[in-house]
């Protein structure tokens, strides 16, 4: 991140400053929901696509090919909660139609058991469900839907035929998920995504397994949760909407069947992400030109 989008987000008015604002965190969540999440276009235009943000627009010849396809992967029980949080003005819509599509009747805030029963009902249903299931959530979520995270889907594998999709979210460095979340995931040509950019951490929100890329890199890279796993590249983008998402969409769940990381204490924790950031850290020397002076500036995130 530069020193331009830096003091953008300075100016945004959501960190504190020590004179009572809310916490830090309070903060990185108050940014994201109020900045990110928004369309790539005037108005109020996404902090990400944003002229400030030049810097970090994947160049076009790093874009990759109409034929490398992408995917984002997304967590269900998040998306559903995301709509029921308050505010909006589509749920209703979003209530009737689910109803129709599962012959569920969802209640205001939905539980875990809840969205078991309701994932496992839109499955049944077959592939074609899961998709108007997929465009159901964009258009109801609308304006307010989250910046897209995807990585190259040749990268992550097959999912189509995997009922545990552990592994994919493991590689892709999606540690704030837990263990039980129901997943979805749309598979797409690049050509398709619009602009593409390379994350920083005002994107990551309150993801703490975010590592930042090197400067000159094209993408982000993850830092993958199990020791042996390969990092893969990383990027973000606008939402697909509408039937656009619904045909990227791949027909089918998964699921979060084992713990994508076993962290039993605070010093576990601490230890595990010492050991991770500095494995990862490795790594980036390794493979990315520039990547060994800039982690010696910025040694104190390995």
């Amino acid at each position: 991140m530069d020193t331009a989008r830096e003091k953008h987000i300075e100016k945004s008015g959501c960190f504190p400053n020590g004179d009572g604002t809310p916490s830090f965190e309070a903060a990185i969540w108050d940014y994201f929901a109020h900045f990110q999440c928004r369309p790539p276009v005037d108005p109020l235009c996404a902090a990400y696509a944003e002229a400030v943000n030049s810097c970090n627009v994947v160049p076009a010849d790093k874009r990759p090919s109409r034929n490398h396809y992408l995917l984002h992967l997304a967590s269900v029980n998040r998306l559903l909660k995301f709509i029921y949080r308050g505010g909006n003005e589509n749920l209703a819509d979003f209530q009737i139609a689910l109803r129709r599509l599962t012959g569920l009747r969802s209640s205001f805030g939905m539980n875990d058991a809840e969205i078991d029963k309701l994932a496992v009902a839109v499955q049944s249903n077959g592939e074609e469900a899961v998709k108007k299931f997929a465009r159901l959530i964009s258009d109801t979520l609308g304006n307010s839907e989250p910046l897209w995270w995807a990585a190259f889907a040749h990268e992550i594998g097959e999912l189509a035929d995997l009922t545990d999709w552990t592994d994919a979210v493991q590689k892709t460095g999606l540690g704030h998920l837990e263990r039980d979340t129901w997943l979805i995931a749309w598979r797409y040509s690049p050509e398709i995504a619009g602009r593409l950019y390379r994350p920083t951490v005002a994107e990551a929100g309150l993801n703490g397994f975010h590592f930042p890329s090197p400067p000159k890199a094209a993408y982000g890279i993850t830092m993958p949760l199990e020791e042996g796993q390969p990092a893969v590249r990383e990027l973000i983008h606008p939402p697909l909407k509408g039937e656009v998402s619904e045909e990227a969409c791949i027909g089918c769940f998964g699921k979060i069947e084992r713990d994508p990381v076993e962290l039993h204490d605070v010093d576990d924790a601490l230890l595990w992400f010492k050991k991770r950031r500095r494995a990862h850290g490795e790594y980036l020397a390794l493979h990315h030109r520039l990547a060994k002076a800039w982690l010696q500036r910025h040694r104190e995130i390995v």
